[in-house]
């Protein structure tokens, strides 16, 4: 925790998510799909909050996987140890599939519901920059067509 309290800031969005959700209603909702040879309900806990990652930053199982080995926030949010591992995107599939879609949406929309009752904001409508940008690869195309049409007409 020493390491999270120096290096992570207090007002990054994900910390202001972790204090003020409560996701230990998960424990209840998901008791009877714990994995055989998991490590018990904690592990749900890290799932659900992979899983909100994903939906907050639009990210596969894959890339929450991989952020959670380095990334200090995301470890911090789904309630890693420093020295502990991050869910691997296998064990995330086998879980979302174990619960089913009905009720991993139901938990999910919960989780969503909880957040916005909080006055926390997700999911709001992004807006990107959408100008064309040449690309290097088709300038030499370009040029082709020029000398060509300069051939042409001469």
């Amino acid at each position: 925790m020493v390491v999270y309290e120096r290096l992570i800031p207090k007002e990054h969005l994900l910390v202001k998510i972790a204090h003020k959700i409560d996701f230990s209603f998960i424990d209840e909702e998901t008791k009877k799909f714990i994995l055989k040879g998991g490590g018990g309900l904690i592990l749900l806990h890290y799932y659900l909050r992979c899983y909100f990652l994903e939906f907050l930053y639009n990210l596969s199982d894959v890339e929450v996987s991989r952020q959670c080995q380095y990334n200090l926030l995301f470890r911090y949010f789904v309630g890693l140890k420093i020295n502990e591992n991050s869910p691997d995107d296998t064990t995330l599939v086998v879980f979302r599939k174990r619960l089913g879609e009905a009720k991993f949406k139901d938990i999910f929309n919960r989780i969503i519901k909880i957040a916005k009752d909080k006055g926390i904001r997700i999911g709001e409508t992004k807006i990107a920059d959408a100008t064309q940008i040449i690309a290097d690869i088709a300038i030499p195309k370009y040029n082709r067509a020029l000398k060509t049409g300069k051939k042409n007409y001469y």
